[in-house]
């Protein structure tokens, strides 16, 4: 009897082996693994481009979070100062400076109920100061703003009631940061006295 013998292919791994080399450098398609030199420069382009915009960003967050404190500080002064002024003059009995019709830097009022008279606002080296009852003046306002100009108006017309009109005019010191920012502010109101 004969025998029918199938020749034995050999097995052969070579097309796994270089199926596997294909994906890992997958030259023969074409496409080479790796960048390119354009691809570099482009992609240090967009990383460079994204930094430069973050810190262009972080940057105006500063300057504008300095604006917004050193605004604060003279307003806050500002406010302060005439809050204070308004103050002193409820319930005054006697404006002893200015005197009638006159202005000064210098306000100087006795209050009906108080026993600390009197009661003394005025400007030196930039700074409203405040002293009762004939004691050591104390600063008012901060050394982060300076005291441009402060008057005080006595008005005691001939018929009706009297009044004190005071301007005060604030801006912010000299300092050193981000920016040279400059803020200022006038506050202008008239008190009228009950008699």
């Amino acid at each position: 009897m004969r025998e029918f013998t199938t020749p034995l292919k050999p097995k052969r791994n070579d097309g796994a082996v270089s199926q596997k080399l294909n994906t890992n450098n997958d030259v023969q398609s074409g496409y080479p693994m790796g960048f390119t030199l354009i691809e570099v420069i482009l992609y240090v382009g967009i990383v460079v481009g994204m930094l430069g915009s973050s810190f262009v960003v972080m940057n105006n967050i500063l300057i504008a979070q300095e604006r917004n404190t050193i605004n604060a500080e003279v307003f806050d002064n500002a406010n302060f100062v005439m809050r204070k002024i308004v103050w002193a003059l409820d319930d005054i009995s006697i404006i002893n400076q200015p005197s009638a019709n006159t202005t000064s830097t210098t306000l100087s009022v006795n209050k009906a109920s108080s026993t600390e008279n009197p009661y003394v606002f005025d400007l030196a080296s930039n700074t409203i100061r405040l002293s009762t009852g004939g004691g050591s003046a104390t600063a008012l306002t901060t050394g982060k703003v300076i005291v441009d100009s402060v008057s005080f108006r006595h008005v005691d017309p001939a018929f009706g009631p009297s009044s004190v009109q005071i301007s005060i005019a604030i801006s912010n010191a000299p300092q050193t940061g981000l920016t040279t920012y400059n803020a200022s502010t006038t506050l202008e109101t008239s008190i009228f006295l009950a008699n």
